[in-house]
């Protein structure tokens, strides 16, 4: 009797062993088969056989109608994300994001792409903490294609050439290693890389220190902030407008042209009218064919 009971106990322990060999082996081929998943869509240029069309309508974040040639006239490493989808996988894949453009130094080559969020939404969401990343807003009725595949429920990073083509579609996934997601990146820098005599362009303004955070002023008290720029281009560079978000913040300047390593300054008075943080902008718009927006950053706390 005790031997039967002993072969019984034997018998049930090798059983549940296989059982949970069965289940590790049943989760490896998963994961292999989600990583060689991963690896197609990674290498290969023809993912996503889509176009955005010239005639999307964008908005920046001062709510500026932006066209599609104002901000891809170079290619871009593209950032999407829908308020729809799970935003804990938008805040992490976000920050992913921003690690991997500036870990290869692709400031200049990236945007993103918010569908369906404020911009208050936006201002949480997609803070990079004084890495500058520009925003647009898309909508949603216009641009159906990026909206299908945000329908997913997942965020995505793709790669857009000037004329509007979109490749190398990327689902960044914690699940997946990431070996893969870093391969992904570095694909796009080679790629980047590879095309700058095709888009490669004498203008190129850079402003110095973009975001000022004034700590605590008074409202109603006139802050004088003085922003420099930069000509490091090799042919002028025409200041052709210049915009702030608010009626709070002016923008003063003397000058509409920047000679070649020439050097000037923007001064900008902010005279907060409420009380609580703020973040306000301007925006610079110049004849460069690269990047030829550029934006100025006043943060702190008005009480």
């Amino acid at each position: 009797m005790l031997i039967n009971i002993i072969f019984l106990i034997v018998f049930i322990f090798i059983m549940l062993n296989n059982k949970k060999f069965d289940k590790i082996r049943i989760q490896n081929n998963q994961n292999a088969i989600e990583a060689l998943t991963g690896r197609i869509y990674l290498l290969s240029d023809n993912c996503c056989n889509r176009q955005l069309s010239a005639k999307t309508s964008l908005m920046d974040t001062n709510n500026n109608q932006i066209y599609p040639e104002q901000i891809i006239n170079t290619p871009k490493i593209v950032f999407y994300a829908n308020k729809f989808q799970c935003q804990s996988c938008v805040k992490e894949a976000f920050k992913e994001y921003i690690d991997r453009i500036k870990n290869r130094h692709l400031g200049k080559y990236a945007i993103v792409l918010a569908e369906n969020y404020n911009k208050r939404e936006i201002n949480l969401m997609f803070d990079s903490h004084n890495f500058i990343i520009p925003v647009f807003i898309l909508n949603s009725s216009l641009n159906s294609d990026l909206n299908k595949l945000g329908m997913i429920g997942k965020p995505y990073f793709f790669y857009i050439n000037k004329n509007f083509e979109i490749s190398n579609l990327w689902f960044p996934h914690s699940k997946i290693d990431s070996l893969i997601n870093n391969d992904y990146f570095n694909l796009l820098y080679d790629k980047i890389n590879s095309s700058k005599s095709e888009f490669f362009n004498d203008e190129y303004l850079k402003i110095i220190n973009p975001v000022r955070n004034v700590g605590k002023v008074k409202i109603g008290q006139e802050n004088n902030i003085q922003f420099e720029l930069v000509n490091l281009g090799k042919q002028p560079c025409l200041i052709e407008s210049i915009k702030s978000s608010c009626g709070c913040l002016i923008p003063e300047i003397d000058f509409n042209l920047l000679e070649p390593d020439s050097i000037k300054f923007i001064n900008v008075i902010f005279t907060p009218t409420t009380k609580g943080y703020f973040s306000k902008t301007v925006t610079v718009k110049t004849n460069s064919k690269v990047g030829p927006f550029k934006q100025m950053w006043v943060k702190g706390y008005a009480e």
